[in-house]
């Protein structure tokens, strides 16, 4: 309550008809008079914030969204999911507003043009193709910039048309040396989506402490952790656990000995990274080794089957269009 925004005071003395002019610290005063008077009904959480189950839906919506936008590979399919999936997300976040955003005039909606713009992404990705190619023309994010940086060499005009082309010919340059280099010399060409661990016991630390921890999904479904000096150490995802968000958790293993690394980037099926369940129940305690989600960089999830799919939103009628 110390640390309440000028904002968070207002909704809350709004509540109970009490006047909202004066000094922060006077409204903060107010508060705390309010909050600690036990003759005042109070306003339970989810009167203030809304219930777990609206956040859940708003988080699984937007989830769902980012999953189908983010795609390499656009469709007509792709395209009226994305459009569906946004108008879901809208609804659900309009519903969450109304709880937290009582007494304002405008909803989030209203007030951001940000959130009703993103209806527009569908035509965008019906004209341009994925929406990846719009900023980054590839699919390393912002690790775009060290490459295209060294090519503006001048700020005269038409300086950014200059840089796109010079680009464009460096992209094509490298798909016909792609087939001729050695598979070390790959990775500078196409730029790592993982991250190599120093030894066996440093990727084992990560997953044992439960910390984030990058791996590769392999054509013939296996899942490894790369290591230095061509090392490699599989994971096994046991069983399922349980589904926080939207996101399904599985009990996975690391074997007790590293390998030689043996994948190849034609091999590699999809760049994963492994996030850790942070909510402690007690299902998730009464196991030793980690429990982690998977999402890849395509921003597709490991869905409860323990298959690789786009993220969807649990009380969505996938059975009909």
């Amino acid at each position: 309550m110390k640390y309440w925004t000028t904002k968070e005071c207002d909704q809350y003395l709004r509540h109970y008809g009490l006047k909202t002019n004066g000094k922060a610290e006077e409204r903060r005063n107010l508060v705390q008079k309010v909050y600690f008077d036990d003759s005042v009904p109070k306003l339970s959480f989810e009167e203030r914030y809304g219930s777990t189950k609206q956040v859940q839906q708003v988080v699984e919506s937007l989830s769902a969204v980012l999953s189908h936008i983010m795609s390499p590979d656009v469709d007509e399919k792709i395209i009226h999911e994305s459009d569906r999936h946004i108008r879901i997300f809208l609804h659900n976040l309009e519903i969450l507003d109304e709880v937290i955003n009582k007494d304002r005039k405008k909803s989030k909606l209203q007030s951001s043009y940000s959130f009703l713009a993103s209806l527009q992404l569908v035509d965008v990705m019906r004209e341009h193709g994925s929406l990846r190619n719009v900023w980054e023309g590839t699919y390393i994010g912002e690790g775009i910039l060290a490459k295209v940086k060294p090519l503006i060499t001048d700020l005269r005009t038409n300086w950014h048309i200059n840089a796109g082309r010079k680009y464009n010919r460096m992209k094509i340059l490298n798909k016909i040396l792609l087939q001729y280099v050695s598979e070390s010399e790959k990775a500078s060409l196409l730029g790592r989506n993982y991250c190599t661990y120093i030894n066996d016991s440093h990727a084992r630390d990560l997953f044992n402490n439960q910390k984030p921890l990058s791996v590769l999904c392999l054509n013939n479904g296996e899942y490894i952790t790369v290591l230095s000096r061509n090392r490699m150490i599989k994971l096994v995802h046991k069983s399922f656990c349980t589904t926080i968000f939207g996101l399904a958790y599985f009990h996975w293993q690391l074997n007790e000995k590293d390998d030689e690394n043996i994948f190849t980037y034609a091999s590699v099926r999809h760049y994963c990274i492994l996030l850790p369940c942070m909510i402690k129940s007690d299902y998730v305690i009464s196991y030793n080794c980690g429990i982690y989600g998977v999402i890849t960089s395509e921003w597709m999830e490991m869905n409860e089957k323990g298959d690789i799919s786009t993220s969807t939103i649990s009380e969505a009628n996938y059975s009909s269009s």
